[in-house]
């Protein structure tokens, strides 16, 4: 190398290209080992730095050789290049030129030896570049971490903390370092800090556990804990790094929530307590209501049982007159008096069935069962037929009325009387020649569908919303209570899980039933 006037050694970055080039000549008036180097850019030497990128052997020449770069030319008597192998890649280069005597197989092998120990050095290099970048990195996120951080050995010494530990505990770093880390674990969590870091710091890689440290002033912290073990290229353990979370604020969490959940569970029972109040409170009203609701329909029953019997009392009244008016005339007929006594007997036969219909309609339904709506519309004709008829009240039905359905039978036709008799009475108000009540049956896919109508004039508009609320009526005082309606509703959803709407029509009135095939 002494003998060269010129050398070059190139650093190889793995990405074809290289890191760093220098240039090693010999100056004339240094001593005779006396050698210059002087960083270069690749730009300086293109030609060799692209000829000792991808080699592998190293060879020499004693050809003169011309390297130009631009307009200039660079005169190598002789030249010689090494590659630098570190583990079967080239790391580097060794470059000799204008050597006063030729290159030979000595030369080459002299120069591979350096070759060889310039990539061990590179390598080393490296190495050290990349353990302190890693050590800059670890210092980078251990020193950020709001985690407290430490490292014990094998001795069962700590080693190495953060900042967060420090804090955490409040101690200083020099307080920590050197010292068992038992000394910072509360006395009553030592042995599950035992079971789950120290005794299985050799065979378990990650362990997960909560114990509470021992804080400088007395104090104690909770945290949680997550250690893993350290080991080496030959995975042999030398130790652990654990990470420590502070949990108090979780704990203060968890005291609040559990504070909450108590005042909530006292505000539920609480609440619990009014709504069944409210509840009992609201179901005396319903029953209150209930029975002023049949209060009221059994002043409507009486006033109908007289409207029903007054027909037949009529005719039972002259067939006595007219039977006793032949006794006393002489005119006596057995036959007569026989057809005579049968036609009353069938006329209180008749009054006694109004008696059981009407019976039968103020029972209750407790039980669900299996009927016709044709049924249920009979026996509405036969309480309500005579006082339509007595104001000249036409009632038509349209659909089909042998539909059968499983229900509140006497319920039904309370509801379908309450919602008649409410058209019966809107005629009071209207003055027309035709008065019209019509009940519809239909049955679709998945529900039944029940309607009255009539051409009663219909309801106000500023009104109709509010028909169904308790207590809401627009008859005169006296004639209406205001919770036919309500009560009307409220079997319909209650027993039917049902609805009803109401809307007007042309000239009238119309309250639409719905419910299920099977309510």
């Amino acid at each position: 190398i002494v003998e060269s006037k010129k050398g070059f050694i190139l650093i190889n970055d793995n990405q074809n290209s290289f890191d760093e080039i220098y240039s090693v000549f010999k100056d004339e008036n240094l001593s005779q080992n006396g050698m210059i180097l002087q960083k270069l850019s690749i730009e300086d030497i293109p030609a060799l730095s692209k000829l000792t990128l991808n080699i592998h052997d190293g060879f020499y020449s004693n050809s003169k050789t011309f390297i130009s770069k631009d307009s200039s030319q660079i005169d190598f008597s002789n030249y010689l290049i090494v590659p630098a192998i570190f583990k079967d890649k080239n790391v580097g280069s060794i470059a000799l030129a204008n050597k006063e005597k030729p290159f030979n197989s000595r030369d080459l092998e002299a120069t591979q030896r350096i070759a060889t120990l310039f990539g061990l050095a590179l390598n080393r290099i490296k190495n050290e570049k990349n353990l302190i970048e890693s050590q800059r990195q670890y210092k980078a996120i251990i020193g950020t971490t709001k985690e407290g951080f430490a490292i014990i050995n094998l001795d069962l010494k700590i080693i190495d903390v953060n900042d967060s530990f420090c804090q955490m505990l409040g101690y200083d770093k020099s307080e920590i370092i050197g010292r068992h880390p038992m000394e910072f674990v509360s006395f009553e969590d030592r042995k599950i800090f035992l079971n789950n870091d120290l005794s299985k710091m050799n065979s378990f890689e990650n362990r997960v556990y909560e114990m509470k440290c021992l804080c400088k002033d007395g104090s104690f912290v909770p945290v949680l804990v997550n250690s893993t073990t350290l080991r080496d290229i030959n995975n042999h353990p030398y130790g652990s790094f654990s990470f420590f979370t502070n949990l108090s604020d979780r704990y203060v969490y968890e005291a609040e929530k559990d504070k909450f959940y108590k005042r909530l569970e006292d505000l539920n029972k609480k609440l619990e307590k009014k709504i069944n109040e409210e509840v009992k409170k609201n179901r005396e009203k319903d029953e209150m209501m209930f029975k002023q609701a049949r209060y009221a329909q059994m002043g409507e029953m009486i006033s109908m049982i007289a409207h029903q019997w007054r027909q037949p009392l009529n005719a039972i009244s002259s067939a006595a007159i007219n039977s006793k008016f032949q006794l006393e005339l002489g005119m006596y007929d057995k036959n007569l008096l026989i057809e005579s006594s049968e036609f009353i007997e069938f006329q209180c036969q008749k009054m006694s069935e109004t008696i059981n219909d009407f019976m039968n309609f103020f029972k209750l339904s407790k039980e669900k069962e299996i009927f016709k709506i044709d049924d249920v519309v009979k026996n509405i004709i036969n309480i309500a037929g005579a006082q339509l008829k007595n104001r000249s009240i036409s009632f038509i039905t349209e659909g089909d009325m042998n539909i059968e359905i499983s229900a509140y039978k006497n319920e039904l036709e309370h509801i379908l009387l309450n919602l008649i008799n409410n058209s019966k009475d809107a005629f009071d108000d209207i003055d027309i020649d035709e008065k019209i009540v019509k009940l519809s049956v239909y049955e679709h896919k998945e529900f039944i569908e029940i309607s009255v109508a009539d051409n009663a004039g219909g309801i106000k508009e500023d009104i109709i919303d509010r028909i169904f609320d308790p207590y809401f009526t627009t008859k005169e005082q006296g004639k209406g209570t205001g919770i036919g309606l309500y009560m009307t509703k409220n079997m319909i959803e209650r027993n039917f899980k049902g609805t009803i709407t109401a809307t007007n029509i042309e000239n009238g009135a119309l309250f639409t039933i719905k419910f299920n095939k099977g309510s």
